[in-house]
């Protein structure tokens, strides 16, 4: 019996790491250990990092893939009881219905108030707001519609999907800016010389599927983090400061 091929791709910068434990995941679920699929994980390293997704959108359109599912590398999901490969077998369950193009796991953010979910609901051309009432109702698939969008950081996704947006020559993952003279331009340099970005490569993605006429969904019985890593850097460099400051006013005092 012929498996079907996922192939799982993450993008990072050059200078990036990879979380531990989406590092432990990607070991469990390679090879041929998800009944009916054989699992391959491909990394990109590539500034910006919308240029290395849509480079392993490129990349995955080359091989004999069906199913695509990108991933960043500070996402972590969730390994539970009963469930060792993060609900990676629900969402490809989900993904070989007929009426499901793309799918996402939620994708939890943490914030200032606590973890919350990235779904949004468009209400705008540039503006979205929190579509928590999908989170109330009975767990399991439900479409986002039209107006709905996800965070970038789990999207699953048919090979047909994204031969679409090539056929059309549309860009899959794009970023959208503000030109400092106040035009709006998509850019995909990476540089901030347009001002505020309005619209984030995974929200223009969504966008696009949906014109085209793709319907996208999500599965509420899946939680995958999305874990911000934190630079310490700076706050390591400001206290050896601060203690070099303290340790010459010591050896002022001594010589007084």
């Amino acid at each position: 019996m012929s498996r079907k091929k996922l192939i799982v791709v993450i993008p990072t910068a050059p200078n990036g790491s990879i979380d531990a434990r989406l590092v432990e995941w990607m070991f469990i679920v390679s090879g041929d250990k998800i009944p009916g699929w054989t699992v391959q994980c491909v990394i990109c390293r590539e500034q910006p990092v919308v240029a290395a997704r849509n480079r392993l959108v490129k990349h995955f359109l080359s091989t004999d893939g069906d199913v695509m599912l990108t991933i960043d590398s500070d996402q972590v999901p969730q390994l539970t009881e009963g469930d060792d490969n993060g609900g990676l077998g629900l969402l490809l369950e989900a993904i070989e219905r007929d009426d499901v193009d793309i799918v996402n796991a939620i994708t939890v953010r943490n914030t200032k108030d606590g973890p919350l979910p990235v779904i949004n609901r468009m209400t705008g051309p540039v503006k979205a707001e929190l579509h928590a009432e999908i989170l109330q109702r009975k767990q399991g698939l439900h479409e986002l519609g039209p107006d709905g969008v996800m965070g970038g950081a789990g999207i699953m996704v048919k090979r047909h999907v994204l031969q679409a947006f090539q056929d059309k020559e549309v860009l899959w993952f794009w970023d959208v800016f503000v030109e400092k003279q106040g035009k709006m331009r998509c850019e995909d340099t990476g540089k901030d010389l347009w001002g505020e970005r309005l619209v984030g490569h995974d929200v223009w993605f969504f966008l696009q599927a949906h014109e085209l006429g793709f319907r996208s969904w999500v599965d509420t019985r899946v939680f995958w983090g999305h874990v911000k890593t934190q630079d310490i850097r700076k706050e390591f460099n400001r206290d050896i400061e601060l203690l070099t400051q303290i340790d010459n006013l010591k050896r002022k005092a001594v010589a007084v």
